[in-house]
């Protein structure tokens, strides 16, 4: 090899050694910046009230991406007023097709907290409501006409 090309491998080993850990870090690694709280209320179901820190891009996603980043298993189906719906998540629900049951049956409400704002209920379903960083995604399984959701700071459930 000669001295040029021993020179060039060497400041490409320096280089990827100082920046390669930068280049390959996770956007949101261990900071609250970009991320959203998801809290799952398990109001009319089975199940506790289960929290989740998603990270999301600066720039914000739909509500059902940021779902599809957290560990919570769900179903969604098309609806053609509100887009995807919630039929099941987190063990409560109802399976496609029959995804709403009864209208006294409980059904899967979405509601957005704003940075020091209460929650309120979206208008839109989670295939078009738009959540930012350090926005609080609700996702409350109850009966019509839904609770409004126990509030939760967004530090208690994404801290750093």
């Amino acid at each position: 090899m000669s001295g040029s090309r021993k020179a060039l491998f060497a400041f490409v080993v320096v280089v990827l050694g100082v920046f390669g850990p930068l280049i390959v870090m996770p956007q949101a690694s261990g900071r609250a910046a970009n991320k959203i709280a998801i809290v799952v209320e398990h109001t009319n179901g089975g199940g506790p009230t289960n929290t989740e820190c998603v990270p999301i891009p600066s720039t914000g996603t739909k509500a059902v991406l940021a779902l599809t980043r957290s560990h919570f298993a769900f179903y969604t189906t098309s609806d053609p007023q509100f887009g995807r719906a919630l039929c099941w998540l987190d063990g409560d629900g109802q399976v496609p097709p029959g995804c709403f049951g009864l209208l006294t049956d409980p059904f899967w409400g979405v509601s957005l907290q704003k940075p020091h704002h209460d929650p309120k209920e979206a208008a839109v379903g989670i295939s078009s409501l738009h959540v930012a960083p350090k926005d609080v995604l609700y996702l409350q399984y109850a009966t019509f006409p839904q609770p409004t959701p126990t509030k939760v700071s967004f530090r208690s459930v994404c801290r750093g």
